[in-house]
């Protein structure tokens, strides 16, 4: 009997001791955003090219290594759109209110949306690799990896792992090359490794419709390495609708029935093929879920997003999702659809998104 005592004690002081061990100490505050800029000055000061078709005007910002509105590591440098309006209906525009050199993605500071460097862009604008460039894993460290649409970049010698919001040394940018014409622009990266293990030349053309409120975003992606060039793409899409989307019932329809991964809470709801916000975003709140229930067909790529009176796009292409994510915060909407491409030494992939803006009028 006098061992029964002790063996349960003896059970019960693990429990015991795990209920004495203090919480993890708290996350430190992120540090006040500093050297602020504001957005309206570095577009003043930022290359660009304006483009119209009669029922479209948009201004598309244009890579530059030195004046560049976009400096960044995380997003392809080209076809960043800063504002776009169809008969006077703004869809694309700016997002964020000013750009500091210390903010990892964006934060709210005395009433203000400052963004990091890295997440700093406008539009409908791509992005590879966000998890990771398959060069990333093959690179030693000092060594240099591919970054599709910003160039060759350093792998740090700490050991950590990828980010996106981490600013990476830029080795080599490769060559741009930018024409322009009434109605569309066209550019073109061109990066070669020395060793040749790694190159492409990336094409693409903003091209406005005849005649339409339409948009065609036209990619070429040739692999000029010896190494087969694996990559996942997507684009942010950072609807706008002239500063509050959400207000007035946003919502996403696509071609299947929507699933959603997180919880909606009392801001949005899904019925079938389609999400609808019920609220507008309070400031400093972000609503975030992947989506899945999409099959990898090709007519899977095929995503409305308007609100109540009908503004908004259409987005479609001829290219198989490989995953879907939203995104929102109370001044814009990101519908991020993802594709895969596989492209071996010296083939070429291309592909395109086709916008249908409509103004709801």
């Amino acid at each position: 009997m006098s061992r029964f005592p002790i063996l349960l004690l003896g059970l019960l002081s693990p429990a015991m001791a795990l209920a004495q061990t203090p919480p993890p100490p708290a996350r430190p505050p992120a540090p006040d955003p500093i050297d602020l800029v504001d957005v309206s000055a570095r577009l003043a000061s930022a290359p660009y090219a304006k483009i119209s078709n009669g029922q479209i005007d948009a201004t598309v910002l244009l890579p530059d290594a030195h004046a560049g509105f976009y400096r960044g590591t995380r997003f392809d440098w080209s076809g960043l759109i800063s504002s776009l309006t169809v008969h006077d209906q703004a869809i694309f525009g700016t997002w964020f209110d000013q750009i500091a050199p210390n903010v990892r993605d964006f934060v709210t500071f005395k009433g203000k949306i400052v963004s990091g460097p890295n997440t700093a862009v406008l539009g409908p604008v791509d992005a590879y690799d966000a998890s990771g460039p398959q060069s990333w894993a093959d690179a030693a460290p000092g060594g240099v990896f591919l970054k599709i649409g910003v160039g060759l970049l350093r792998k740090p010698e700490d050991g950590a792992a990828y980010s996106s919001f981490k600013t990476y040394e830029i080795i080599d940018g490769g060559q741009w090359t930018t024409r322009s014409a009434r109605d569309h622009v066209t550019f073109q990266q061109v990066v070669q490794s020395k060793d040749d293990l790694y190159g492409y030349v990336y094409i693409k053309t903003l091209r406005l419709v005849p005649g339409k409120p339409e948009l065609l975003v036209e990619h070429s992606l040739r692999n000029t390495g010896r190494q087969t060039l694996k990559t996942t793409s997507f684009n942010h899409n950072f609807l706008t609708l002239a500063g509050d989307p959400t207000a007035d019932g946003l919502s996403l329809k696509a071609p299947f029935q929507i699933v959603n991964a997180r919880p909606l809470r009392d801001v949005a709801e899904v019925n079938g093929d389609q999400l609808t916000y019920r609220r507008s975003l309070n400031p400093e709140e972000v609503l975030s879920t992947p989506i899945t229930g999409f099959e990898t067909t090709l007519s899977n790529y095929d995503f409305t997003l308007s609100n109540r009176r009908g503004a908004g796009y259409r987005v479609q292409s001829e290219r198989p999702l490989s995953a879907l994510t939203l995104w929102s915060i109370k001044p814009t909407v990101a519908v991020e659809p993802f594709i895969t491409l596989d492209i071996p030494a010296g083939a070429t992939e291309t592909w395109t998104f086709h916008y249908s803006f409509m103004t709801g009028r």
